[in-house]
């Protein structure tokens, strides 16, 4: 608990130990979860964006700023949950890192307020990857705004909004804003897609209008290099299971240390196409997941307990619940969860960070090892005492040894031992 593992069920203690395989997510377990928007691309121009974490101190830096980039930011302000107060993100650090943009843009959620209300909303949901509401102003004039992952926002978007107007969106189109996304994935960036709709109908998430895509990094947590390094030592495999992009999840991958040369990266589509077959063949030597929806988390989760694996799992959302149920040790976030995944789960981790995941793994296996050495100890030196009883009475010339004789041994040759095994440091290794 100082360290910030809380245990809820004592048992897991004992499994924690025994652990050979922990399924983490990315973003705020394995990375810090402080989100600052690096780039943005509109058919008009790419941008870059100074400044950094969640200061509007910085700018938009492009060659022209048009339509697009103003419609970009009113997407980022309306489709948006999170706020910030003195600097302190109170929401999704995504959304947040979205409304500094919007203010280096010049463009604040005040503003918006006085002209536009939300009348309609879709919060986001890991199986649609998006966000979506409507808003409406005095005139009765509707717009909806929507966001959320690239390759499963363009097949709803019938439109690419350049300096000359909306236009119909081709194949080429598409082709070009995936190449730029999978560039800025590549690199470890999280890639989001904009649209929006003047005047939708009952489907407000359907004939959209792209107007960009931003890229923001989320850079990995100092201590969890160390951290992969002493699962590896200790013969405990790491896998990441993300909802980003399979190239922003392996370029963190390898810079955490969890990438080999022989390692396999799958997404959501490719790991629906495998057979339970072709899974537990691949599933030794798979990293990272990504794009997988909770269904498929927990199909990683069983695939790798049918091989004999003890299991331990983060999660943190309502859908995660079925998840952290099932596996070993299930591991709830404190900070970012849900009650209901933490009610769910066994261990709580107050600080969301995977080097608290292997601090009390450390703890784990020294209880684990102190508990076996109590209880052998305990056996072998009641072994002589019932030996020495049964063979009293056996035998007429072994005097017989009484009940108060029997606790005086018991008490001055076990207690004491027994308790130094019981809280022995850890031995080297």
């Amino acid at each position: 608990a100082k360290r910030g593992a809380i245990i809820r069920r004592l048992p897991a203690v004992e499994t924690l130990g025994s652990a050979t395989v922990i399924c983490s997510d990315k973003t705020g377990t394995l990375t810090q979860n402080e989100m600052t928007v690096q780039s943005l691309w509109t058919d008009d121009c790419s941008y870059s964006v100074t400044g950094e974490g969640y200061s509007s101190e910085g700018s938009i830096e492009g060659e022209t700023k048009g339509e697009a980039l103003e419609r970009l930011l009113a997407t980022t302000v309306h489709c948006n949950q999170a706020s910030l107060e003195d600097g302190k993100v109170l929401g999704d650090p995504t959304e947040a890192a979205l409304l500094v943009l919007a203010d280096k843009g010049g463009l604040s959620r005040a503003d918006l307020a006085v002209k536009w209300k939300r009348v309609d909303e879709k919060p986001f949901d890991s199986d649609r990857q998006r966000m979506a509401v409507v808003v409406e102003n005095e005139q009765g004039e509707r717009v909806s705004h929507v966001k959320g992952a690239p390759e499963a926002l363009l097949p709803d978007c019938q439109s690419l909004l350049t300096s000359s107007g909306p236009r119909d969106l081709t194949d080429e189109d598409k082709a070009k804003i995936l190449k730029w996304c999978e560039e800025q994935a590549s690199e470890g960036l999280r890639v989001l897609a904009i649209a929006d709709k003047v005047n939708p109908g009952d489907n407000f998430e359907e004939g959209l209008v792209i107007t960009g895509c931003v890229a923001m990094q989320d850079p990995p947590r100092h201590e969890v290099v160390e951290a992969i390094g002493t699962c590896r030592k200790a013969g405990i495999k790491v896998v990441m299971i993300t909802g980003d992009h399979k190239l922003t999840a392996v370029s963190i991958a390898k810079k955490i240390g969890m990438w080999d040369e022989d390692s396999l990266a799958y997404n959501g589509h490719e790991l629906d196409k495998l057979s339970e077959e072709e899974l537990r063949e691949v599933i030794g030597r798979v990293a990272v997941f990504a794009r997988v929806s909770p269904q498929q988390k927990l199909r990683v989760v069983k695939c790798h307990m049918e091989q004999g694996d003890i299991v331990a799992m983060t999660g943190d959302g309502i859908n995660d619940a079925p998840g952290l149920r099932t596996c070993h040790i299930g591991v709830a976030m404190g900070q970012s969860g849900t009650d209901v995944a933490r009610e769910a789960s066994d261990m709580v981790l107050m600080d969301d960070n995977f080097a608290t995941i292997v601090q009390a793994i450390y703890e784990g296996r020294t209880i684990f090892a102190n508990i076996r050495k109590f209880i052998y100890f305990l056996l072998s030196v009641n072994a002589g005492l019932v030996a020495a009883v049964l063979a009293s009475s056996f035998f007429d010339w072994i005097p017989m040894l009484t009940p108060l004789q029997l606790l005086w041994i018991n008490l001055v040759t076990n207690g004491m031992p027994a308790l130094a095994l019981g809280v022995e440091p850890p031995a080297p290794g």
